[in-house]
């Protein structure tokens, strides 16, 4: 899977100071945090925020560059507090981060989420989908190439667009399309599979995609 993001829309994002992109400010000396909105599970039994920390130092990354730390928190039957269940943390070309909640399962209390991964000053970024099941404390990133790559009998590259919620039988909707290489027009012959950008279903018992015909959407 492949996303490469413009400059501009980073300084887009920032405007809106939400938890998918939280840069460090001229000044900053030390770390700060945002924190996003609260999302609750249909039946109010769970609730997750996203966390993100925006920092100048790290002790294994170039000093004086910026820094995000991701965390997702949750707080469920008997908690007293939010704890964190997942951080994701900066990588060396991939110093920025932030998190998007987008919905719950209507059964079984799996939360859906946009993971937001780039580089500073860069068109390098792209978004993932990450999950959390609060019932089985598992959170994972579900490996979608290989399950394109089954379904087209090829390997497959794409470009992860949005994660939009989950339908009436509880698969994962997202849209995707075809890779592109930067300044092409085409997508790469060898590894295009999906033929356009459309909505595809992802059931996570059976982690296997389905296109979402345009009547059912």
């Amino acid at each position: 899977m492949h996303n490469w993001l413009p400059a501009l829309m980073l300084c887009t994002c920032a405007l809106a100071q939400d938890t998918y992109y939280f840069p460090c400010t001229e000044q900053q000396r030390g770390p700060r945090s945002i924190d996003g909105p609260v999302l609750a599970s249909p039946d109010s039994a769970w609730q997750a925020h996203a966390r993100v920390q925006a920092d100048t130092y790290n002790p294994h990354l170039p000093h004086g560059d910026c820094f995000n730390t991701t965390s997702l928190l949750l707080k469920g039957p008997g908690d007293s507090s939010f704890q964190p269940v997942y951080v994701k943390k900066p990588e060396p070309y991939l110093q920025g981060n932030g998190l998007k909640l987008v919905a719950w399962s209507h059964q079984g209390h799996v939360l859906a989420a946009e993971l937001f991964c780039f580089q500073y000053a860069s068109d390098a970024g792209g978004f993932s989908l990450l999950l959390r099941d609060a019932e089985k404390k598992r959170t994972w990133e579900p490996d979608l190439r290989a399950m394109f790559s089954r379904r087209f009998g090829k390997e497959c590259e794409f470009t992860f667009a949005r994660v939009l919620g989950f339908d009436e039988r509880d698969r994962v909707l997202f849209e995707a399309d075809d890779y592109y290489e930067i300044g092409d027009d085409t997508p790469v012959p060898a590894t295009r599979c999906l033929g356009h950008r459309g909505i595809w279903a992802l059931d996570i018992n059976a982690e296997k995609v389905s296109e979402v015909p345009p009547d059912k959407r």
